[in-house]
């Protein structure tokens, strides 16, 4: 678990918040899809239901992560892996918490799940419009490959 302390650079620094960076629990999956079906731009699918995130939680604790002010869930991170790659499907933030750190301290947390069972390449997929998406993760570190068009298929 990680914590973050949000301070009021105007008052001395003064501590405003906690925020706890913890694993992904079952009790959370509601309050998760709550927070991810209310952006938009998070492209979360109704097929991502209660029993597929339940799974993905399971198989991976360690990358699917939770950002929590008190009881109140304010940011969750899903990520997966599967063979040699590691996938993060979504990330979402509550609005007033962006550009303070918590989505920078989920995505760190998780790059060490990952990192703890092996994982050393993750690829994730954006929206072409979605430029805050991209930004943040060319922050973090991604870089866009040259050369590959995804396809899937609906099952």
């Amino acid at each position: 678990m990680t914590t973050i302390l949000l301070y009021n650079s105007l008052s001395n620094n003064k501590i405003l918040e906690e925020i706890k960076i913890e694993p992904t629990t079952i009790l959370d999956i509601p309050k998760v899809i709550e927070l991810m079906k209310a952006h938009q731009q998070v492209a979360y699918c109704e097929w991502e239901n209660f029993s597929l995130l339940e799974r993905t939680i399971l198989e991976n604790p360690c990358t699917n992560l939770i950002a929590k002010k008190g009881n109140e869930i304010i940011g969750a991170l899903i990520g997966g892996s599967f063979g040699i790659r590691g996938t993060i499907s979504h990330i979402a933030l509550a609005e007033t918490y962006r550009k303070k750190g918590v989505g920078r301290a989920l995505a760190n947390q998780a790059f060490e799940g990952f990192k703890s069972i092996g994982i050393q390449r993750i690829f994730l997929f954006i929206m072409d419009d979605n430029l805050v998406a991209y930004t943040f993760w060319k922050e973090m570190g991604f870089q866009q490959v040259e050369g590959e068009t995804t396809l899937e298929l609906d099952l």
